[in-house]
């Protein structure tokens, strides 16, 4: 579905992007066309197809629950299928109306302001320079919530990569600390950093084995999931 909104947005707002996000996108998702024409013409497809998403959530709030999955909790689903509607509010706020009226009915509004009501924490305001010194001046601690015992694939130590399967195929490598079935704990080491451990979910990144660790100038990759900075 996040494909098929970036589709619209650049159908619709294409010549008013920077050409500089444009270029970067495009080398996110190759599979792509990052033009006005091309995404325009396909926009009442691209609509249909949101539409049939958008259907699917409403149905599943329509026996009352809070949550999408029925649980007294929000999960990993409420947050991912948020924040595809919010990209759809900020987005598309002129056009919502005409393209989503499913947006407007009483359930789905109702969930939407409850994932909203989340909020997203508490944070302070800090330069590159003073996170990359905190996090060399403290080692990460050990994930251990994850039962490595299931994990008969690799051993402590072992030099893997992780590479997205669906688009922004840019690899991670790292020496392995631990997994489950839900997700995988690289050791990442660097001058300006010191160590850190980076998850990735088991599902969508495929695992490897590598011979040995290669060595980046770049200290961020779009594709860390999770870094234990603030947990160290």
């Amino acid at each position: 579905m996040f494909e098929e909104l970036l589709r619209l947005r650049i159908g619709l707002h294409g010549d008013k992007l920077p050409k500089e996000w444009l270029s970067d996108r495009q080398k996110f998702a190759p599979q792509i066309t990052f033009t006005k024409a091309d995404n325009e013409k396909d926009i009442p497809l691209i609509v249909q197809r949101i539409s049939a998403h958008l259907a699917w959530l409403t149905n599943m709030l329509d026996d009352g629950r809070i949550f999408l999955l029925g649980d007294p909790m929000p999960s990993a689903f409420d947050i991912t299928a948020y924040h595809l509607l919010w990209f759809i509010k900020v987005n598309f706020e002129n056009e919502t109306n005409d393209f989503f009226p499913e947006l407007s009915q009483p359930i789905l509004v109702s969930w939407f302001q409850r994932i909203a009501a989340l909020g997203h924490g508490t944070s302070i305001d800090i330069t590159a320079e003073e996170a990359f010194k905190i996090a060399k001046q403290v080692e990460p601690s050990a994930p251990n919530y994850i039962d490595n015992k299931r994990n008969r694939k690799w051993h402590k130590g072992q030099c893997l990569q992780a590479l997205p399967n669906d688009m922004g195929r840019e690899p991670v490598q790292g020496t392995f600390i631990a997994a489950d079935d839900y997700e995988i704990v690289l050791r990442r080491s660097n001058e300006s950093i010191g160590n850190i451990n980076v998850h990735f979910p088991r599902a969508g990144f495929d695992i490897t084995e590598i011979k040995y660790i290669t060595v980046k100038k770049s200290l961020v990759s779009h594709y860390i999931i999770k870094s234990e900075l603030m947990n160290k």
